[in-house]
């Protein structure tokens, strides 16, 4: 599962993020908004809610560890060639 090597792209931590009030959106900006502003430093933004953080994939994509809205972790422990969940759990990492 080496994902390193050239002109392989590999996965990448995903935040979601919903905005708590008007002040989130630019009214200005047509559907569907592109954020090219959007500092990515995973800091607090005003006017947005982080609802979860992926932030362990396997090779193939799939999601091993992610964080909830209050930052505790769940894990998946995942069969071979990661093609299916053996097993999840809460309050815990990898």
């Amino acid at each position: 599962g080496d994902d390193t090597g050239e002109g392989v792209t590999p996965w990448a931590p995903q935040t979601t993020w919903i905005g708590t009030s008007e002040a989130a959106y630019d009214k200005t900006q047509t559907i569907p908004v592109s954020f090219t502003n959007w500092d990515n430093t995973g800091g607090t933004v005003a006017h947005w809610r982080k609802m979860a953080e992926t932030t362990l994939r396997s090779f193939s994509g799939a999601v091993i560890e992610a964080l909830d809205t209050d930052g505790r972790p769940s894990a998946t422990l995942l069969g071979l060639q990661d093609a299916y969940s053996v097993a999840s759990f809460s309050n815990s990492y990898v």
